[in-house]
């Protein structure tokens, strides 16, 4: 608390929160970050475009199903229940919505040659899906 008491008088804001929560918070960054991230590099469009296009809703789809799996299989971080696929979707609807202008870090990358964390993101994930 007295780190969050910090950030919060540093004017950066911060949340206590338990381990579940933190846990809770990574897959749903992921969920995001597996979808929007590939796609905008692939498509070269702004996040806000990726789920505009009914293919990319159906990529989502089916992203978030497998990482809900993957949450549902891994060792539980706490007694905070796996986000659904469902939750996942609305995660990554929203911020898809709040970051629509913006260009995903995948694609920056894409697009100044430089490697790029797919294989970090969906190679993890296909991998644990296994």
């Amino acid at each position: 608390e007295l780190a969050a008491a910090r950030f919060a008088a540093a004017g950066l804001g911060a949340v206590v929160e338990g381990g579940g929560q933190t846990s809770r918070r990574l897959w749903l960054k992921l969920a995001a970050n597996a979808v929007l991230n590939p796609l905008t590099a692939l498509w070269n469009v702004r996040n806000g475009e990726v789920l505009r296009r009914p293919e990319g809703r159906r990529i989502a789809a089916d992203v978030c199903a497998e990482i809900a799996q993957v949450c549902a299989a891994a060792p539980p971080a706490a007694a905070t229940p796996s986000p659904s696929a469902r939750e996942l979707e609305a995660f990554v609807e929203d911020c898809a919505s709040e970051n629509a202008g913006n260009w995903s870090s995948m694609h920056q990358d894409l697009h100044h040659g430089r490697r790029t964390e797919v294989e970090h993101l969906n190679g993890w994930v296909a991998r644990r899906a296994r």
